[in-house]
């Protein structure tokens, strides 16, 4: 069942245009409010995924020292180590951040899965759009 067909159920044909109004808006409102929670988590997430996964990044561990030796050696270029591995760290900071904000996202559509439940149908017989066909 569609959102718009729940929308409509017992509606009289003269209602039809304020309840699609009010559709429109709650539409709106909730998709800008997901995006801009979505975004914050996202941001959040990437800091802290970040964070975690420097830890280990100092100049006292010679795994990172050697890495880093090895990589401005190989380039040519001094600094080209840090560099790449700061875009290394980034780019997976953000996506396991990305898979928290799926994951949030596939956890609270299941929550939101029982209130279908709690939909009814219109009554036998009526049309179930407000009279539109």
């Amino acid at each position: 069942m569609t959102v718009n067909t729940v929308a409509y159920i017992g509606l009289r044909p003269e209602e039809t245009n304020n309840a699609s109004a009010l559709l429109n808006v709650f539409r709106n409102i909730g998709g800008s409010v997901g995006i801009s929670v979505a975004q914050t988590l996202l941001a959040n997430d990437t800091q802290t995924n970040q964070a975690r996964l420097t830890e280990g990044l100092s100049q006292l561990n010679p795994v990172y020292t050697d890495s880093i030796r090895q990589i401005d050696l190989a380039t040519g270029v001094l600094g080209a180590g840090q560099s790449y591995l700061y875009q290394q760290v980034a780019a997976q900071a953000r996506f396991l951040a990305y898979l928290d904000v799926f994951g949030a996202i596939a956890v609270f559509m299941a929550c939101c899965i029982p209130l279908f439940l709690l939909v009814r149908g219109g009554e036998a017989g009526t049309p179930s759009h407000g009279g539109i066909e």
